[in-house]
């Protein structure tokens, strides 16, 4: 996600599940980092709660994580894009 010219980073994972219209897809974690390094170190030192807390999300659904990365909001879009999923068409904030 660029916001004026900032390029924010999330912990992207990519999950297997029947959840989801095409059973595969990018989620993205809400907490942005300003660098590609400090979302990594939060991957280390904190991936195995964001993991686990998503799994909680989806209580009893069977879930499988098949990758997890540090994306921009543009990046993820495109891999979702990529697998099939539409983009959605983006709000005119009125800004």
């Amino acid at each position: 996600m660029n916001i004026i010219g900032l390029t924010v980073y999330f912990v992207s994972i990519l999950v297997v599940t029947p959840v989801l219209e095409k059973g595969t897809g990018w989620m993205q974690h809400t907490k942005s980092f300003p660098t590609k390094e400090i979302c990594q170190q939060e991957i280390t030192n904190k991936g195995a709660a964001i993991v686990a807390g998503l799994v909680k999300h989806f209580g009893p659904v069977p879930l499988y994580i098949k990758d997890i990365e540090c994306l921009t909001y543009n990046e993820t879009v495109q891999r979702n894009t990529d697998l099939g999923y539409q983009k959605k068409k983006e709000k005119n904030l009125g800004i």
